[in-house]
């Protein structure tokens, strides 16, 4: 059966947690393109229902979001002019060095990021977890967004779908917000 006919029936894809201090203010966004049956609840009700991971975190596939601002120094950076902010995110492959990335985002205090980016994008600590077991294994890539943005219609309409079918294919179980 398709998936939105499955989706039609509340029989959901695999699922992909979405973790963070303020993880599900945002992951509403994302949870219809994910089809996440907790989000989902929470975008419709506005109540979030206990939903447990289904298996250990040592066999979780994990992957970062940011709305810091985070990306690739030999990125194109985001608009931190335009009063409507930037919809737009970058891709950050998993094996990159915390010394190639860099914060563009300009409505919070980057300081404590930009000494020590694992503050807000702590692809460090999870490749010590995976290294000790704790943590299955990391996603290809992880995903950095500004943030700031006024005008949703177009993150919602192009990009989230876009990093949902990403981290989709990628087989990802687990997935960390980190706001900016």
């Amino acid at each position: 059966m398709p998936a939105d006919a499955e989706r039609k029936k509340g029989n959901y894809l695999k699922p992909i947690y979405l973790i963070g201090a303020y993880g599900l203010k945002y992951a509403p966004r994302l949870s219809t393109h994910l089809s996440l049956p907790v989000l989902r609840a929470r975008k419709e009700k506005d109540s979030v229902p206990f939903s447990p991971l289904e298996k250990p975190f040592r066999e979780c596939r994990a992957a970062l979001i940011t709305t810091g601002g985070v990306h690739l120094k030999n990125q194109v950076p985001f608009d931190t002019a335009s009063w409507q902010g930037d919809p737009t995110y970058r891709e950050i492959t998993s094996s990159v060095a915390a010394s190639d990335l860099e914060i563009h985002h300009g409505h919070y205090d980057q300081g404590y990021a930009e000494r020590d980016i694992d503050v807000l994008f702590p692809l460090d600590r999870l490749r010590e977890l995976v290294g000790v077991g704790v943590l299955g294994s990391l996603a290809r890539s992880h995903f950095g967004f500004m943030g700031f943005v006024m005008d949703h219609d177009e993150l919602e309409s192009r990009y989230a779908p876009e990093v949902a079918g990403k981290l989709l294919r990628d087989g990802v179980d687990l997935v960390i917000l980190t706001p900016g």
